[in-house]
């Protein structure tokens, strides 16, 4: 019920839309769209796109990770893959499922992959937003 709220609440198209939502039992699920096209590494290795054109893609990510934090959320981790441009040009998230909750209390649930900034994994909790550009940063300047 929480990442439908959040999902409802954010209205972005660049977010993978609900199709379907139940229950079962005592659990809730929730059926969403898998958005196919290029991740955003294979738009950052493009060399017929222009780098405003490339960072575009990048604002157009930063304005949807905005409508998730409006929404008293954030994401776990974003990683380049999980990042798409569909066949018509727009940016969209693939999966939304490391999305979490703001504030998030002390041994809330974080995944801890990789790609999970270290406040969240010390189990300490989390009050900003801001972690979800730990990943991208990390990728970024992991390819260079």
């Amino acid at each position: 019920g929480w990442l439908r709220s959040t999902l409802d609440g954010a209205d972005n198209p660049g977010l993978p839309k609900v199709l379907a939502a139940g229950t079962s039992e005592d659990n809730h699920f929730l059926v969403l769209e898998k958005p196919e096209g290029r991740n955003l590494w294979e738009i950052w290795d493009d060399e017929s796109l222009s780098y405003p054109q490339k960072f575009e893609c990048l604002q157009s990510l930063a304005n949807i990770l905005k409508s998730i934090h409006s929404c008293n959320a954030f994401m776990e981790f974003v990683h380049p893959e999980s990042v798409i441009m569909n066949s018509d040009g727009k940016i969209r998230f693939r999966d939304v499922l490391d999305i979490l909750p703001l504030p998030l209390h002390p041994g809330g649930p974080v995944r801890g992959t990789l790609y999970t900034p270290p406040e969240l994994i010390s189990g300490k909790g989390c009050v900003s937003a801001s972690v979800s550009m730990y990943s991208l940063r990390t990728s970024f300047n992991a390819d260079q």
